[in-house]
């Protein structure tokens, strides 16, 4: 059997892995390995895009907006470095929840049966008790109430931005695209906690609908 000592191939193409240096600049990590490598290239893509005044869509899926990750996106809206967001239903209503009331650290092990008797969700290791969507059903019934009485048909970014208007909490994703003219698009939004509320409201305004094809005008529009 032949050991091999020295590999030229692998010393001529790959990277040397480097300790990190935190007074380094991020593009530097991805010289690190794992996922730092994945984000060193990130920082390079970003820098290419701002330097090329690309249109910026940024696409996230609720869960981001139920954990902590929320507070960075929303430092990208507030900033100005993104043009689009496109997301789920749920990352609104995580947002909605988020503004007023925080959600609870737990266990990916956690018994799902022993927190369901306690009124208690969860979403991987975060837990969400009841009294938060008792608290979404208020804030959501009140917003499509308002939108109601101005138009019978309303798209999932107008009413995403009319629930950022309403949020005072400068942590929030919508409080800062409404702020500064960020679209958000949520082409499944009846998918989420959102969907359902959309759906008790019809029930007593059974004229009230969501135009999603509204939304594709206006994205194509902007594309």
């Amino acid at each position: 059997m032949t050991i091999i000592l020295f590999n030229e191939y692998a010393e001529r193409f790959f990277m040397d892995v480097r300790d990190i240096d935190p007074n380094e600049p991020l593009e530097n990590l991805k010289q690190i390995g794992f996922q730092a490598t994945e984000l060193g290239y990130a920082v390079e893509l970003i820098k290419k895009m701002k330097k090329e005044k690309a249109t910026i869509y940024l696409t996230f899926t609720a869960n981001m907006i139920a954990s902590g990750l929320r507070g960075i996106i929303a430092d990208m809206c507030k900033r100005k470095f993104v043009d689009v967001i496109i997301t789920t239903g749920g990352s609104i209503d995580h947002d909605i929840i988020k503004a007023e009331k925080p959600y609870l650290l737990g266990e990916f092990s956690a018994d799902d049966k022993s927190l369901h008797e306690k009124g208690i969700n969860r979403i991987g290791n975060i837990l969400v008790p009841n009294d938060r969507y008792v608290l979404l059903e208020k804030r959501v019934q009140a917003l499509l109430e308002e939108i109601y009485a101005t138009k019978k048909i309303a798209s999932p970014s107008e009413i995403a931005e009319a629930a950022g208007k309403k949020i005072r909490d400068d942590k929030s994703f919508l409080y800062w695209c409404a702020k500064n003219k960020i679209p958000v698009f949520s082409p499944g939004i009846t998918d989420s906690a959102l969907g359902l509320q959309v759906y008790f409201f019809k029930q007593k305004r059974k004229d009230f609908g969501i135009d999603v094809t509204a939304d594709m005008q206006r994205l194509a529009s902007i594309t």
